[in-house]
């Protein structure tokens, strides 16, 4: 029985390139994963509408812009019953 020796460089070199490849798959897999937890919840996603927004006068006819902390008024013009389907914004 013949024992065939292989040198010590290529033995690294064979064990280094299964290394690295393994890496490289597993970087693939994640990035394939990454890509259908994307897909899947992207499609879950909630139709938005989109918005005009106005600064209109106050009680005493000044237009400004106010704090985050300061209480106003907010209109929104809606059609169809409010907790069904089918209620859309009104344009005006």
């Amino acid at each position: 029985m013949k024992l065939v020796y292989e040198s010590i460089f290529s033995n690294s070199l064979r064990a280094f390139f299964v290394a690295f490849f393994a890496i490289i798959g597993t970087f693939i897999a994640l990035c394939v994963v990454a890509i259908g937890f994307y897909a899947l919840f992207s499609l879950a996603e909630e139709e938005t509408f989109s918005s005009d927004v106005k600064i209109l006068a106050d009680a005493h006819g000044s237009r400004k812009d106010l704090g985050a902390s300061v209480p106003v008024l907010l209109q929104i013009n809606l059609s169809g019953e409010i907790g069904k389907d089918g209620v859309t914004p009104q344009k005006n």
